[in-house]
């Protein structure tokens, strides 16, 4: 299913993708360069505003450049989660949109809540776990969205079990 954007939001995401695109090449006002842009907080701020608008293009996009930020940068991930990233990619991961857009916000969630309890629970307030099966069931003949999906699932299970260690070693100190 294709969603439609108003005139509105495509002027928003088109003017932050040329500023985007000003500033890797060099033409903007000189003051940061591309990467420092996107990896601070306006320029992760604009990609995760982005992937609320209804245009799949601009979302796809938004991910795109939001999943080589966050996977290549490691001092981006605090910043995008101060910006609510992962509401965002959480509010993406509906099994009606495109295996491309599905995959790329799957991997861009894993970047953030692999090895983060905090991100973990604000990932499960928004029923991350139902959200990661439900895509494993409707997307079985698409690998990329299955291997997205395992991976935030393996974070969430790493993640349990260190738990589960923990409350057992403080149980076992209690007696």
């Amino acid at each position: 299913m294709l969603r439609t954007a108003d005139h509105d939001t495509i002027i928003v995401a088109l003017t932050a993708f040329s500023c985007i695109s000003e500033r890797l090449s060099g033409e903007g006002d000189g003051s940061q360069s591309g990467q420092d842009f996107l990896t601070r907080k306006e320029g992760l701020k604009m990609l995760v505003t982005m992937l609320e608008g209804e245009d799949e293009n601009v979302v796809l996009q938004s991910l795109g450049v939001l999943q080589t930020v966050l996977e290549n940068y490691d001092s981006s991930r605090a910043t995008a989660k101060e910006v609510q990233a992962t509401a965002a990619l959480a509010g993406v991961l509906d099994d009606t949109r495109p295996p491309a857009v599905l995959t790329l916000a799957a991997h861009s969630l894993f970047f953030l809540i692999d090895n983060d309890e905090e991100e973990q629970r604000k990932f499960e307030e928004y029923n991350g776990t139902a959200l990661l099966e439900r895509l494993q069931q409707t997307h079985q003949n698409h690998p990329q969205v299955l291997t997205a999906a395992a991976l935030c699932q393996q974070a969430l299970a790493k993640s349990r079990q260190q738990s589960d260690k923990k409350e057992s070693a403080q149980n076992g100190h209690v007696k």
